[in-house]
């Protein structure tokens, strides 16, 4: 039984990175346009019990989550980056041996 053989397909990682950081930024994007709809809404668009507790869940829990929901896809993407160089890295040095 031989050395596991590992692979790695480079452009499909670049892409897989760029996707990452894409979906991190649209979702930048997304927390804005939602913030600015909340703002509006807060300067008398909407009033009361219900919009008070919207407002704190908002706060609170969505807005928090989409944070780390945009941190978590740039890391994702920050990490395939990583991880694709270390790759490249190893085969370049294997590659050397035979050099």
């Amino acid at each position: 039984m031989g050395a596991p053989k590992i692979q790695a397909d480079y452009d499909s990682l670049d892409q897989i990175a760029a996707n990452f950081s894409k979906e991190s930024d649209q979702t930048k994007q997304l927390l804005q346009r939602v913030k600015s709809c909340v703002d509006q809404l807060r300067n008398g668009g909407w009033i009361g019990k219900g919009a008070e507790s919207f407002y704190k869940e908002m706060e609170e829990v969505v807005n928090p989550a989409m944070q780390r929901m945009m941190s978590a896809l740039a890391e994702a993407s920050s990490a395939t980056k990583r991880v694709a160089e270390a790759l490249r890295k190893a085969e370049e040095e294997g590659c050397a041996l035979f050099s």
